[in-house]
């Protein structure tokens, strides 16, 4: 006796394979909003807008954009450091420029007499950047430069950090902060920083510690002014 097919049951459980194997291929290779996980962008630009912006004021001197209790800013930070997901750092870099524009603009940009705002990322010692693989800090300034090359220049090694210390987060408070980075970071080729406006970009700022630091060592080294700017603050 033959037996009976059904060509129409082959049809769904092919389409249900098929189905099933697209999905995992997009939760594998697809870039995911960190805030609302829908496809084909990190972060998308609902999520973006929606972000709490920081109103803590940290010194007359550091920015900071967004608040970074907030899950999805967290998230972003988390994806570009622990991830590598370096196509955030463009993303992030927008609104810091943004707000440099806002918070710079009159005092900075319009009294440099054509001379460029150097541009300096917070460095990292070498192992945590041999483990790392690169400066999140350093992404987030060549994209930020990358907005407004005429009036920013990317420095990258004007600033080094000279030993390993314990990473920030561990520290209870802003003053054990401000001693564990005592005398980490050192100033090189002081020339071209003599009376240069500089703005320090990091991904984070919690009680201004590092920045504060690396403020410290470039006024000491003849820059004029040292601003810090961050993604996040918190």
């Amino acid at each position: 006796m033959k037996k009976t097919t059904y060509p129409q049951k082959d049809f769904w459980q092919n389409f249900f394979i098929f189905v099933f194997f697209r999905k995992l291929i997009t939760l594998i290779f697809l870039p995911h909003c960190a805030g609302c996980k829908q496809a084909e962008t990190f972060l998308c630009d609902n999520c973006l807008a929606s972000l709490p912006i920081n109103t803590e004021k940290i010194s007359d001197e550091i920015f900071s954009v967004f608040n970074y209790k907030n899950p999805t800013t967290k998230q972003v930070v988390w994806l570009l450091k622990y991830r590598g997901i370096k196509d955030l750092a463009q993303i992030m870099a927008r609104p810091m420029y943004e707000l440099a524009l806002n918070e710079l603009a009159d005092e900075v940009l319009f009294n440099q007499n054509k001379e460029k705002i150097l541009v300096i990322p917070a460095p990292l010692a070498k192992k945590r950047l041999h483990q790392r693989g690169f400066n999140q800090a350093e992404e987030i300034a060549r994209h930020f430069t990358d907005f407004d090359p005429k009036n920013f220049s990317l420095e990258t090694n004007l600033v080094v950090k000279t030993k390993e210390t314990p990473p920030q987060v561990s520290m209870r408070n802003r003053r054990e902060r401000l001693d564990n980075l005592k005398g980490a970071f050192c100033a090189q080729h002081k020339k071209r920083l003599k009376n240069k406006t500089i703005i320090v970009i990091d991904d984070i700022c919690t009680t201004g510690a590092t920045i504060e630091e690396i403020r410290k060592v470039l006024k000491k080294s003849g820059a004029k002014q040292v601003f810090g700017l961050t993604w996040a603050h918190g």
